[in-house]
């Protein structure tokens, strides 16, 4: 079990040449038609040599399109696309680097391996040219010009053309920037830090799409890197521009309609990359943070989801009246819906969730970072070292005595004054995440077949939501704990109730199995940590005791053939802890038969391990009320025993190589398995 942590953060959306909400003009179902997506593929890379500069914006546009069908994509691939669309970088003509950038951006978010090669035919080679000329493209867009008709539409189109060209290319920095550090080092060299940062400065100059692109693209080159910090103690000033944007100083950056506010929480989230190096409090950084975190989790996503659905209705009645008008049409032809205010309303709503799912991400990492984080794993004993019986048995208890000190000192370190609950409790986070974690919705086709990106986003944001509340509940404080019991309480019936409803839902819908899995893995994973914290109280009358029916429903969830074993992890980690509460024998009794015939049937160490420590946490003292009438009657030492070598061979097959830190653990947990056997052995003959 552990925090949840997100970096680096995947937070791009497909960024593409088309809008994603666009549909094809279905006729024929030309969608589903390889063979034709292939012989419309074969013209686009004849014309993206041609001499004719519309023709080769004309032939990128379309490659923008094609790639999203893997047949097609192949086939272009196979017939030297990404040479082309590199070329097209460094085309004369604006309109089609523009095109070139936006295709190249598409075939990196349908398969990010492109990275690596168009990282080998040294892209960055191709884009280190453009970037003193999008500067002089901006600069031009800032000089007034006179009230003349003619020179303000001239004007209006040469701006457009500097900031659609300048978007696409930082888009493939950004793009390149998450999925390849070797890119990251190398763009640093070309001062790509000052030429963001003019863009953010100039946020009042230039529509925000272009500015919270660069903040995105800084966002993402800061992450776990120190080699950036040098360019903001050269100019202090880019922190000061930060910090008055992320502290909501500047009223555009606080709005939503024109997505301002995600250009506060950008700022906020490279503040705290750069952390290290800035010369204000971790206080006020936390201050900063997490009230620009606040702001974006007041977002209302059921309303959000109310206008998609009816959005959605809107845009089916007005495919199929154009559909209706082009029915006798030859040339098959893709439906642009750009422009039309149903679809940008709807890529509207859609761009809100992409920022509370970034909010999210931004909380969730926040809270996973360690203040006390100087504790190191102890050596295991050589697998070969020969011990007596007694001192396996001293080891033993000495092994228990290590960890209670472990314990003592988390105490100790979870009294030091930590800011980031304090601005948690403050801001009302925790009740702003619980509302995002209960967005159950089940979608209508109308819905799911218009808008699809964004069916997937609230369901990223209800697993992100569950991760940043799984990362809350670690780092809070115990006296949080003693004073909000009821509500603690309350939280995990609640969690349990959500997994149900999850579950209830993963029985009928397949389409969505895999989001499903992954948000009732995050649950338990949510559940684990309340009980871990609880129990780290050490106080009886604050214990949270599960029903006879939560304890089958764990039981029933690990025995279904269709989860992870990931989720097996928690759920075995759920009732080990359990497992320790005295005063309900028949309950122990449950949990006991179910753990203690993990070692001998289940291959998966990880499984095996939790199983295992939480047999020894349970029954390490015979002064339990359950220990005689479960573990002495119901025979755990013999089954033990005879769990031992199946446990050693499994061990034994985990590779060092591949897996190290399983490896370690497992043969720890065998060390400790011999050693309790020998405990109990001889605590049953005093």
């Amino acid at each position: 079990m552990g925090k949840v942590n997100n970096k680096k953060l995947k937070r791009r959306k497909r960024p593409t040449a088309t809008n994603p909400l666009s549909v094809l003009n279905s006729i024929d179902d030309i969608n589903d038609n390889v063979q034709e997506k292939i012989a419309d593929a074969l013209p686009l890379i004849e014309k993206l040599s041609s001499t004719d500069a519309n023709e080769r914006a004309w032939a990128a546009a379309g490659v923008a399109n094609l790639i999203q069908n893997d047949e097609a994509r192949k086939y272009l691939l196979k017939n030297n696309l990404l040479g082309k669309l590199m070329n097209g970088l460094t085309d004369p003509t604006n309109e089609v680097v523009i095109e070139a950038a936006g295709a190249l951006r598409n075939l990196i978010n349908v398969d990010n391996t492109i990275c690596l090669e168009l990282y080998n035919r040294n892209i960055l080679g191709s884009i280190t040219p453009l970037l003193p000329k999008i500067n002089a493209l901006i600069s031009n867009t800032l000089i007034p010009i006179d009230n003349n008709d003619k020179d303000i539409k001239t004007k209006k189109f040469e701006n457009k053309i500097a900031y659609d060209y300048s978007e696409q290319i930082i888009n493939i920095i950004w793009t390149m920037s998450e999925t390849s550090d070797k890119f990251t080092k190398d763009i640093l060299s070309c001062n790509i830090v000052q030429f963001l940062m003019e863009f953010i400065k100039a946020l009042d100059k230039l529509p925000f799409n272009l500015v919270n692109v660069a903040a995105q693209c800084l966002n993402t080159i800061t992450e776990e890197n120190e080699d950036v910090y040098k360019y903001f103690t050269e100019t202090p000033d880019y922190i000061n521009v930060l910090k008055t944007i992320a502290s909501g100083q500047i009223p555009i950056a606080n709005e939503w309609e024109n997505n301002g506010i995600l250009l506060k929480l950008l700022s906020s989230s490279i503040l705290y990359n750069i952390r290290n190096i800035i010369s204000f409090s971790m206080d006020e950084l936390y201050s900063i943070i997490f009230n620009s975190i606040s702001s974006c989790l007041d977002y209302k996503t059921s309303d959000s989801i109310k206008e998609m659905v009816a959005l959605a209705e809107k845009m089916k009645i007005e495919d199929q009246k154009i559909v209706q008008k082009t029915k006798n049409l030859k040339n098959k032809e893709l439906i642009d819906n750009e422009g039309k205010p149903t679809y940008e309303r709807a890529k509207v709503l859609e761009s809100h969730l992409t920022i509370i799912q970034l909010s999210l991400e931004i909380l969730a990492n926040v809270c996973s970072e360690d203040l006390n984080d100087g504790m190191n794993n102890e050596e295991i004993m050589d697998e070969g070292m020969e011990m007596d019986e007694q001192d396996e048995e001293n080891a033993f208890l000495e092994e228990m005595d290590r960890i209670n000190e472990m314990q003592n000192e988390d105490d100790i370190n979870d009294n030091a004054n930590d800011e980031r609950s304090k601005y948690i409790i403050n801001n009302g986070i925790i009740g702003k995440i619980i509302t995002y974690c209960e967005n159950f919705y089940e979608y209508n086709d109308n819905v799911k077949n218009y808008a699809s990106s964004y069916v997937n986003n609230t369901n990223i944001i209800q697993l992100r939501s569950i991760n940043a509340l799984n990362n809350i509940l670690m780092m809070m404080p115990k006296e949080w704990y003693v004073n909000n019991i009821n509500d603690v309480k309350n939280m995990w019936g609640w969690l349990y109730g959500l997994a149900g409803k999850a579950s209830g839902l993963l029985s009928a819908n397949n389409e969505e199995k895999n989001s499903l899995n992954d948000i009732i893995e995050s649950i338990v994973n949510t559940m684990w940590s309340i009980i871990r914290a609880v129990d780290s109280l050490n106080m009886n009358e604050i214990k949270i005791i599960p029903s006879e029916e939560q304890v089958s429903s764990l039981i029933a969830t690990y025995n279904n053939v269709n989860i992870t074993d990931d989720l097996r992890v928690r759920c075995v980690g759920v009732l080990g802890l359990f497992a320790k509460l005295q005063g309900n024998v028949s309950l122990n009794k449950v949990i006991g038969d179910f753990l203690i015939n993990i070692p001998s049937n289940c291959k998966n160490m990880e499984i095996v391990c939790e199983a295992l420590n939480g047999i020894y946490d349970a029954y390490g003292d015979k002064s339990y009320d359950y220990d005689g009438p479960v573990f002495v009657n119901g025979g755990y030492l013999s089954i033990l025993k005879q769990s031992y070598p199946i446990v050693q061979r499994n061990t034994k097959s985990i590779d060092k190589r591949k897996k190290r830190e399983l490896r370690d653990r497992a043969d720890e947990t065998l060390y400790n398995l011999r050693a309790f056997i020998q405990y109990k052995l001889n605590e049953s003959r005093c």
